[in-house]
């Protein structure tokens, strides 16, 4: 067996790259490096020492299949209650799209034509018609000159991190077309209950879970895809204790600053960004109220590294003086945070997938249902009851979820005191545990034998 693995997403360089997932493969197997853009091959190249096969996806495929994925989601939008918000915020009228706001910014910004073009185009026969086009556009640009691409690979990986683009589809289509065992990976929690529906379907696909594998049935209707349970990469840190016991932060100085034998609580900043200061001083505010000798308690603010408010860094520590900001340069290293977590007294994020990294290691988790923008009608308590990877969370003792911030002070303010430190709980129905590579290659190997 010579796998060909795709990247072709800047967030699949930490999840396969940073993690050694590529590195492990390679020595297991014959395995080929490729992927979609020219930054992503320098950065392959000049920091990691991986050089790659440039695949080049054109201008105007990208253009029709990012079309054709629009109108997908509108024509599909009642398949899940993420879809349809996602799908009204972006291409609704403008009642539509105030009613569906959503606490989460999840629309797209697009012309009135284009979102008039979007739902009339969604209709048969246009949508037959706009999914021939992408065939056609396929064959004229790919039949004859990606066939000599794969030439020693018998089977392609190709991550999946559930986003409007052209990437995914056509590397699906380009492997199968050209007769190679087609292998998809889910790379993040919500890829496969979120954002856009899978039209090209692989031969096998890899999930973290049975709860992934379900929603690849029941959300794009992948009944005929074969599943395998595999987990997540960026969770193994969690089952070696030896990587755990001396969480560090990164400040913005360059200096590392070990937290060994301290107490602190984790602060995970928003894609929004507009809450993170009111979080992080609410949590200054409940540990002000503690009697003398919880004073010691640090809090420790990771900023999302993509997020659209940031906020005045060094205003906030002349603020709050014991606070140490997870921002500098090895802040984003694989496996950096995962000390953070398993160490915290508590961590406070907004649905993000360190609610199960702290599951993981037993750490109880606050998530504030009160936060986001104030003009959205679609809010936090929807989500969580709502989303198909959230549902069932409110029922695990160590998920938090304080309504208003009096709640949130009150909720913190018990754990602090009173520690709900606990042993980890199960949760291999969301993601399963530790030997990913292993579990890769075996599942691959499997499934292909049955169609060989």
């Amino acid at each position: 067996m010579r796998i060909g693995f795709i990247v072709y997403a800047p967030s699949q360089i930490n999840s396969f790259i940073k993690s050694k997932v590529f590195e492990e493969l390679r020595e297991k197997t014959e395995i080929t490096l490729f992927c979609t853009n020219k930054e992503l091959q320098k950065e392959l190249s000049g920091i990691y020492g991986y050089e790659s096969i440039l695949l080049r996806i054109p201008w105007a495929v990208r253009k029709v299949v990012g079309y054709h994925q629009m109108i997908t989601l509108w024509r599909f939008k009642d398949r899940s209650m993420n879809h349809l918000v996602r799908a009204m915020a972006s291409f609704g009228n403008n009642h539509q799209r105030a009613l569906w706001k959503c606490v989460v910014v999840s629309e797209m910004s697009l012309s009135s034509l284009k979102r008039i073009l979007v739902k009339i185009m969604s209709f048969n026969p246009f949508y037959s018609f706009v999914s021939f086009a992408q065939e056609l556009i396929w064959k004229i640009n790919f039949l004859t000159k990606w066939r000599k691409v794969f030439t020693k690979e018998d089977t392609i990986l190709v991550p999946f991190s559930g986003h409007i683009g052209a990437d995914f589809s056509t590397l699906v289509w380009n492997g199968r077309r050209h007769k190679k065992y087609v292998v998809a990976i889910q790379e993040n929690w919500d890829n496969l209950s979120t954002k856009t529906y899978i039209t090209q379907k692989p031969d096998l696909f890899l999930v973290w879970g049975k709860q992934s594998a379900a929603h690849l049935r029941n959300v794009h209707r992948c009944f005929d895809v074969p599943t395998e349970v595999v987990g997540s990469p960026r969770f193994g840190p969690y089952f070696d204790d030896s990587k755990l016991s001396n969480p560090t932060v990164s400040l913005a100085s360059g200096k590392m600053v070990s937290l060994k034998n301290k107490k602190f609580v984790l602060v995970a900043g928003t894609g929004d960004g507009i809450d993170d200061e009111m979080l992080v001083k609410s949590v200054q505010s409940c540990i002000k109220n503690l009697r003398t000798k919880s004073q010691e308690i640090v809090i420790i603010y990771r900023p999302h590294p993509m997020t659209r408010t940031r906020i005045d860094f060094q205003a906030l520590q002349r603020s709050i003086k014991n606070i140490l900001i997870d921002s500098g340069p090895h802040a984003r290293d694989f496996g950096h945070h995962n000390a953070l977590v398993k160490n915290a007294i508590a961590t406070v994020n907004h649905f993000s997938s360190e609610a199960v990294e702290s599951l993981i290691a037993g750490v109880p988790s606050v998530i504030p249902l009160f936060l986001g923008r104030k003009d959205a009608n679609y809010r936090y308590e929807h989500i969580l009851s709502e989303w198909h990877h959230m549902m069932g969370l409110a029922l695990i003792p160590q998920i938090l979820t304080p309504n208003t911030k009096e709640e949130f002070e009150e909720v913190l303010k018990s754990i602090l005191t009173r520690p709900l430190k606990s042993k980890s709980v199960p949760i291999d129905w969301i993601c399963t545990s530790d030997l990913y590579v292993e579990k890769v290659i075996r599942s691959v190997k499997k499934n292909h034998v049955k169609i060989s």
